[in-house]
């Protein structure tokens, strides 16, 4: 049987996803093009317990009078979410998205599981991205009286949705 690690490439392989493994470590990491930006994920493997974590980062960097407000927006976001979670990565001031997820021990990574994981990370944070945009062009004085709830309501960010015909 391969690897943990192995499983997670193979994965990644059949989908023909390019990654990059860093040196020493379980973590894969991977770019994609979304419709709002550029997607960096890693995919970190714990063997011993069959866990990936999947991980996506936003592309911008926060100001400390910007942590308020962005932490509502995570919040009131992470809420509605099934699949992961936002988090603030408060000493760096930045945005991540996180999707956790055990496989059965003695067992290769599911590649179906793995590749929905790796999708959603990059449908979130994209679809986020320009609500984090709102926040980050806020300037010391207005970022207080901007309203996360209404900002929330846009949809003009969102791409078309085409459903395929069926067969």
């Amino acid at each position: 049987m391969p690897s943990f690690l192995q499983s997670i490439q193979d994965a990644f392989d059949a989908k023909g996803w390019a990654y990059e493994r860093v040196p020493d470590q379980d973590v894969l990491q991977l770019s994609f093009e979304a419709h709002h930006t550029r997607v960096h994920v890693h995919v970190q493997a714990f063997a011993p317990i069959h866990g990936i974590h999947v991980v996506a980062t936003s592309p911008y960097q926060f100001e400390s009078y910007h942590l308020f407000k962005l932490s509502e927006l995570l919040m009131r976001t992470s809420e509605t979410l099934t699949i992961g979670n936002f988090e603030a990565v408060w000493d760096r001031r930045q945005v991540l998205f996180r999707a956790t997820n055990l496989f059965p021990e003695k067992q290769a990574a599911n590649a179906a599981i793995l590749q929905a994981l790796v999708h959603a990370a990059v449908a979130e944070m994209d679809r986020l991205t320009p609500l984090l945009a709102e926040v980050h062009k806020q300037d010391p004085a207005s970022v207080i009286h901007l309203d996360v709830a209404r900002l929330l309501q846009r949809e003009d960010w969102l791409p078309p949705v085409t459903i395929p015909e069926s067969p």
